[in-house]
This record gives structure tokens, C-alpha cells and sequence, in this order.
């Protein structure tokens, strides 16, 4: 299976999940926010995992990682979000389950890795 399909499936889910259970008034809006911010969490646990792995700096400044949100935010607009395209997957949505689990595990993990060395490295 495709990993953009995948990823449309997840963020389906997640839109759903921030309609109805959380009863946003933007589910559309905070969906697509949210998935930046957990790529944000995610490029910043990396990089605290490379750094303790490594002994250095995978990034010479710590706005790189807003440059990655970047990257990633506008083909994720593009490809995802424009459109609402993910919502083609409305029938094979991942369910709320699976939704909330992934988010516990960025959450999780990612706090974990960024607080052990902390949010820019020893370096910065």
C-alpha cells in the first residue's frame, strides 16, 4: 500500500476524530495543523536520538527544524489537504483507535527523546 494512501487514512481518521468526538468547530483547519505539529514533535525527537547516538548535532541551528515543518507542510497541503482529498477515504478511515494510539506513541516518544537531551541538543 502506498504510504500517501496510508497517510490520507490517518489524517481521515484524525478529521473525524476532531469533529466529532472533540466537537471542533475547524476540524479542517486543526487536522492540518496538528499532523505539522506532530512532524515538528517527530523531526525534533530524531534529532535529539541522532545527537545521543552520534555525540553531535545533526543541525547546525535549531531553525532547521521549522524549515522541515515547512518542507513538509506544503506538499502536505498540495497532496493531502488541498481539495480535501484525504477525505476520499472517509469509507476506509482509520478508525479512532488507531488514530489516538499513533498520537500517544509521537507524543510519548517524542517527549521522551527531546527531554533526555532536551529541545536543541548540548550543542545550542
Amino acid at each position: 500500500m502506498n504510504m500517501l494512501v496510508v497517510y490520507k487514512k490517518f489524517c481521515c481518521g484524525l478529521f473525524f476524530l476532531l469533529r466529532d468526538k472533540a466537537r471542533s468547530d475547524i476540524p479542517f483547519l486543526a487536522t492540518f495543523m496538528f499532523t505539522l505539529f506532530l512532524v515538528q514533535l517527530s523531526f525534533y525527537a530524531f534529532e535529539s536520538v541522532y545527537e545521543i547516538l552520534m555525540g553531535k548535532s545533526l543541525t547546525p541551528s535549531p531553525v532547521i527544524g521549522y524549515l522541515a515543518s515547512l518542507i513538509f507542510g506544503i506538499p502536505n497541503y498540495f497532496f493531502v489537504f488541498r481539495g480535501k482529498k484525504f477525505l476520499e477515504y472517509s469509507s476506509e478511515k482509520t478508525p479512532f483507535i488507531m488514530v489516538i494510539t499513533i498520537v500517544i506513541i509521537i507524543f510519548a516518544g517524542s517527549l521522551a527523546a527531546i527531554l533526555t537531551l532536551g529541545p536543541y541538543g548540548r550543542n545550542h
